[in-house]
């Protein structure tokens, strides 16, 4: 799907003029029809303002006049979209690093805290270290299903995101 953004186009023709090149008048009939079936706004009278977003059709067999990425609106956006979801990739990323990495040490702690207690015959305090570490082994998965989750979501979105 793309995108532009009017800049003061008094007409469908003009907008038509503005995005393809070297029409027949079948063409460019062909090209007004898509336009209006993805934007029937574009059909009322009167001038669309500046800034006005419009979908514009995908028309394979036309070629359309090449855009820069400074004149194209959706690659724009979704490089910032794009940018923002990476970066809260990443953080994402770290805090789930950091919960599994907690996980890890409050396993080690509670190895050595259930040594403790064996050599000194505490069933109580065995019980419960068996408790907690069944409790950290779960929390631990968890965090390891998120991160897996996290990584496709993230691919799917930046795949999507390719423009």
């Amino acid at each position: 799907m793309t995108f532009i953004t009017l800049r003061g186009e008094k007409n469908l023709g003009e907008i038509v003029d503005r995005l393809f090149v070297r029409l027949t008048p079948q063409q460019r009939q062909k090209v007004e029809a898509a336009l209006l079936r993805n934007n029937p706004r574009l059909g009322k009278p009167g001038r669309m303002p500046e800034g006005v977003i419009i979908d514009i059709p995908d028309l394979p067999e036309l070629r359309a006049k090449a855009s820069s990425d400074a004149d194209n609106p959706d690659r724009r956006l979704a490089g910032m979209v794009r940018d923002a979801v990476v970066e809260t990739g990443k953080a994402l990323e770290e805090s789930l690093n950091t919960g599994i990495e907690q996980a890890k040490l409050q396993r080690r702690n509670l190895d050595r805290l259930r040594k403790d207690a064996d050599t000194g015959n505490a069933p109580d305090l065995l019980r419960t270290a068996t408790e907690v570490d069944k409790h950290i082994e779960t929390r631990a998965k968890i965090l390891a299903e998120r991160q897996d989750s996290l990584a496709r979501a993230l691919g799917l979105i930046l795949a999507d995101l390719k423009t």
